[in-house]
């Protein structure tokens, strides 16, 4: 696709063209998917997602039907469409490419902790799958949002313990140092990037 393109599809609310210009991928649950700065994407109907990005709020609108936003005012940071549209990645992608960016959920289940994200991500943020069913689960000091997917468990840190269950979400400060998850639960863990992770420029 051209910019020309996409900025006509955009302007005259084409969803369907924008749409129909997409590779499509099939995700299950427990699936995780990197979507690259600029790549255009959209999230079909029925998929439930924990989304991670930047700490920012750099969203540019390709199309916004049915969704509560005026897409043509807020769409495009204030820049624009002409210059904000600069910004999408035009690149054909495969479907090669897409299976590249996804990591399956049989690579990430079983016991303990893993890195949900593929490496590539490590630079802009990161997640880290968290099951304890083999037991208690320790994870080093940093800023972690952690979302409880199932079961129920206790996060334990220098600052004090407390219950968490399906469906919560904890926060886990800095100054809490390395923490752990007890019980018999999953949850995952958004962490900031990796300060060590090779700059992904």
């Amino acid at each position: 696709m051209t910019l020309d393109q996409v900025s006509s599809w955009v302007r005259e609310r084409d969803s369907a063209a924008l749409l129909s210009a997409l590779q499509t991928k099939v995700v299950h649950p427990g699936d995780a998917m990197l979507v690259p700065a600029g790549l255009p994407h959209t999230v079909a109907d029925g998929v439930f997602v924990l989304e991670l990005q930047e700490p920012t709020d750099l969203s540019i609108l390709l199309e916004w039907q049915g969704f509560a936003v005026d897409g043509a005012k807020d769409g495009h940071l204030d820049l624009g469409f002409d210059i904000a549209l600069q910004a999408v990645d035009l690149s054909a992608v495969t479907a090669a490419d897409l299976d590249q960016l996804v990591v399956p959920a049989a690579q990430i289940q079983g016991a303990g902790l893993v890195s949900v994200m593929p490496e590539q991500a490590d630079p802009y943020f990161r997640a880290q799958r968290i099951d304890t069913s083999g037991g208690r689960v320790e994870v080093s000091a940093g800023f972690a949002i952690v979302l409880v997917t199932e079961g129920r468990g206790t996060l334990v840190s220098n600052l004090g313990s407390f219950e968490v269950v399906g469906g919560e979400v904890a926060l886990v400060p800095f100054v809490a140092g390395d923490w752990a998850l007890e019980g018999i639960c999953v949850a995952i863990a958004c962490r900031p990037p990796d300060a060590g992770a090779p700059d992904g420029s």
